[in-house]
């Protein structure tokens, strides 16, 4: 692992260890935000492919798209690798101050800002007494397990019973995407599962496939239970994953896990930031993007504070946690909203109403999607209004199907067909309160 000014930062690539391993990521305005105020932007979106909207699978594999935003707002489709070696690049320029030293795993931090780490190629130890440690190290972070050694912090971690597996889809032929609406973010909702694929520069899709736990391990132990698997849920993904049992057995089942902790920070000597204080579940596409924004946010609090590290440190600390919160329950609750509610009636009906009250009131109304994706809105206050919203919403979408229904009703009249009318009224109210 190499160490910034003796700060943990990501190894370049992807860690073939499955508690280590990183679906795609999905970059959006808070991400892209912090790399622009390092002047990166523009480089990695270069390589990234823009999705603005959903492309939904269904069971016989017709494919409908939901737009995420409004005009040209979308979100972006980028390989780990790809920021870690742009922003390892940007480390290394010339004036920066920043030294880099690769595999240098931590063995601890002391309450003064004393860290140690070991040298993998010396077997040696080289020992840093920095003014501020920063854990910028992961969902297993080195750092906190020493700050729980050293202070009064609680700390928790759960795994939630669904995990993940990845999957390709190569090109059809080069420069080819196997599916069509190569700008989006595909869906396969199935209810209690579902599977999802972001296009890449090279005309792949990177699949990912997320199970209960136990449909996992069933098919981890029988291979012969995966095809008939995606013949049953995704027939039209299946022609193109190629030597899918291969495939399957190679890579593999991963755990979503979320933590918390409280406080981030060891006085002002170490701080966490990122997935170390706030690991959360992917169906947001937030994780990258809050630890950037984390990022981003502190160096604007250091501003504020007129560069008084100590000061910085405990203020962010303190105001940021609350949004690390929100967005567990956020990413989590999102889970139910891909694979069951995108294929829902009832929810494009929504969609339609509050798209309305956007278009109406667009400073007033933001859907909570936009909130997240498309706005620096702490994820606390976009929750407080999100809710506050759906209270509106439930009015104004049961406002919609009352309408539908007297309109139902006054053709009845007009045309004497009540009894159809009125199984047509029960259908709609039926679907809406699902």
């Amino acid at each position: 692992m190499p160490f910034v000014r003796g700060l943990p930062c990501s190894h370049l690539g992807q860690s073939v260890d499955p508690t280590k391993r990183s679906i795609n990521l999905a970059l959006s305005h808070r991400g892209l935000s912090a790399l622009a105020a390092i002047g990166v932007k523009d480089a990695v979106l270069k390589e990234c492919i823009r999705m603005p909207c959903r492309a939904i699978h269904d069971l016989e594999g017709r494919i409908t798209t939901q737009q995420y935003g409004v005009g040209d707002q979308a979100i972006w489709s980028a390989s780990r690798s790809l920021l870690n070696r742009v922003v390892l690049e940007r480390c290394e320029e010339p004036g920066t101050g920043i030294r880099i030293f690769f595999d240098h795993g931590l063995r601890s931090v002391d309450a003064d800002g004393t860290a140690v780490f070991e040298d993998a190629a010396t077997n040696t130890t080289r020992t840093v007494r920095a003014a501020l440690v920063i854990g910028a190290d992961g969902a297993y972070s080195a750092v906190r397990t020493s700050m729980l050694r050293i202070s009064r912090m609680s700390f928790s971690r759960e795994y939630i019973k669904h995990g993940y597996k990845e999957l390709n889809m190569p090109p059809i032929t080069p420069g080819s995407f196997p599916m069509p609406t190569p700008n989006a973010l595909h869906i396969w909702p199935r209810h209690d599962f579902m599977m999802i694929a972001l296009p890449n520069p090279d005309c792949t899709f990177t699949c990912t496939l997320f199970l209960p736990w136990g449909i996992l391990e069933h098919l981890d132990a029988t291979p012969s239970a995966v095809r008939p698997f995606f013949e049953r849920y995704f027939p039209d993904a299946l022609k193109h994953i190629p030597e899918l049992e291969a495939q399957f057995a190679a890579n593999p089942s991963s755990a979503l896990v979320m933590t918390k902790s409280d406080p981030w920070n060891v006085g002002d000597k170490a701080l966490l930031i990122g997935d170390a204080a706030h690991s959360v579940v992917p169906f947001y596409g937030q994780g990258a993007n809050a630890a950037f924004e984390d990022c981003l946010v502190f160096s604007e609090t250091l501003d504020a504070v007129g560069g008084d590290l100590s000061k910085a440190v405990t203020t962010f600390a303190a105001a940021r946690k609350p949004a690390g919160d929100a967005l567990a329950k956020l990413s989590l609750d999102n889970y139910v909203e891909m694979r069951h509610k995108t294929a829902s009636a009832a929810f494009l009906l929504r969609k339609r109403v509050e798209a309305l009250l956007h278009a109406l009131m667009p400073g007033t109304w933001i859907p909570q999607y936009s909130m997240v994706s498309f706005t620096r809105i702490p994820y606390d206050e976009v929750l407080t209004r999100a809710a506050r919203q759906e209270c509106i919403l439930d009015w104004a979408t049961a406002g919609a199907v009352a309408g539908a229904v007297a309109g139902l009703g006054y053709w009845a009249v007009k045309s004497g067909a009540a009894a159809r009318a009125g199984a047509a009224a029960a259908d709609l109210l039926r679907k809406w309160r699902k």
